[in-house]
């Protein structure tokens, strides 16, 4: 009698997820219907008995990692990701959806150039409109920039420069993820799949997006930004931290954010590695939006 031998896994999943089990339950699911083979890993930033008996029912082949509790995304996304077997890991967060079974498969091919170490896959915050984020006209196109609810990453060029800075816990560690890969000499692109849905919790806490967004722009200064426009970073981050707070309220809270930051920035000053001044212009360029046109510079790969 032939039996059927397992393909191995073409890519794998890190799903991070903190006592929301519907959500998680909408994404296994979605999971189990792609069309390759998938090593799925969840880290669950809880540590719940019933998250972990949920993954069990609805996707026994994964694993469920507890790494610790209340560490935040960036730090289970590491984690996850030091636990994959291969070499291509999509990340996502327990609120996305794969409504199309190719979304996966085909986001591969995106990685096909060696220098690309990201993608942005493409995704519809269902919740707030029909508006797809992580597409563009050119197939090729870089982005400063990625959302970490859908992304993928090749692990290798990830843990070259080190992961995400688990210290950011929340927002804005994305980018900083993203100008280290460009300063090694890395991409990050624009995926072609089909888009995700992603359902942005309504349990959303607007406070703490508020106090760590403006904390970690300042902390996106402190470790990235060459000298001298630093000065001038760190300057207009503030001003303009200021100014979103007071138009749209709450300005104590971004307020806070600022004063935290440079808190942190200081604490962590022996830390700071900033990048090259070039790979800091084609930063600017590319979140200016001139992700298309070929970049004066190209690094060097860096061991």
């Amino acid at each position: 009698m032939n039996v059927d031998t397992p393909r191995p896994p073409a890519a794998s999943v890190v799903i991070t997820t903190h006592d929301r089990d519907d959500e998680l339950a909408t994404c296994l699911a979605s999971l189990q219907r792609q069309t390759i083979p998938l090593e799925i890993i969840v880290m669950d930033d809880k540590g719940s008995a019933a998250t972990r008996d949920l993954v069990a029912r609805i996707a026994s082949s994964a694993r469920y990692l507890h790494a610790g509790t209340g560490q935040g995304p960036a730090f289970q996304r590491n984690a996850g990701i030091a636990a994959a077997s291969c070499e291509i890991v999509f990340s996502f967060d327990d609120d996305v959806e794969l409504v199309d079974p190719t979304t996966c498969e085909k986001t591969l091919p995106d990685f096909a150039d060696p220098q690309v170490a990201a993608i942005g896959i493409p995704f519809v915050n269902v919740r707030i409109s029909q508006e797809v984020h992580h597409v563009t006209a050119h197939p090729r196109q870089q982005l400063h920039a990625f959302v970490g609810a859908a992304h993928a990453v090749r692990r290798s060029a990830f843990q070259q420069v080190g992961g995400f800075r688990a210290h950011y816990f929340y927002m804005g560690e994305e980018g900083d993820l993203a100008i280290r890969l460009l300063d090694h000499g890395h991409e990050v692109r624009a995926g072609t799949a089909p888009p995700m849905h992603h359902f942005e919790s309504p349990r959303r806490s607007s406070r703490r997006a508020a106090i760590c967004g403006r904390k970690n722009d300042v902390l996106f200064v402190m470790h990235n930004v060459p000298m001298p426009q630093a000065i001038v970073h760190l300057a207009g981050t503030i001003v303009n931290g200021l100014r979103f707070g007071l138009r749209h309220g709450h300005a104590g809270w971004h307020l806070r954010g600022l004063a935290q930051g440079l808190s942190e920035a200081w604490q962590h000053r022996r830390d700071r590695r900033p990048v090259s001044a070039a790979c800091y212009r084609d930063y600017r360029a590319l979140k200016r939006g001139s992700a298309g046109a070929a970049l004066a510079w190209t690094a060097k790969p860096q061991p």
